[in-house]
């Protein structure tokens, strides 16, 4: 199932899709953050600096991903009470219109 970011955090500990539009991408030293709300509120998609290479391969830069919607599949999961994904491929996101 395909779920909206306000809805996906009912969802922690499933795989699961959640579809919308990133709103910000922050790049700090160890992850990229794609964030579908304020950054540090709401849903974020997590890409650590460890499957960078793997984007770099197809040459997708995540700050790309900014203000376009997109799909991502993969577990949700909590962090400081904020539901997230990791994103360890970009087999994971998918761009739609």
């Amino acid at each position: 199932r395909v779920y909206g970011p306000e809805r996906i955090g009912a969802h922690v500990g499933e795989y699961a899709a959640v579809k919308g539009t990133v709103l910000s991408v922050k790049k700090g030293a160890t992850a990229t953050f794609l964030n579908f709300g304020p950054p540090k509120k709401g849903f974020t998609a997590v890409i650590f600096a460890k499957s960078y290479a793997g984007f770099k391969r197809r040459s997708i830069d995540p700050a790309s991903y900014a203000g376009r919607s997109v799909e991502i599949a993969g577990e949700v999961s909590l962090y400081k009470g904020r539901p997230q994904m990791i994103v360890n491929s970009p087999d994971q996101i998918r761009p739609v219109k």
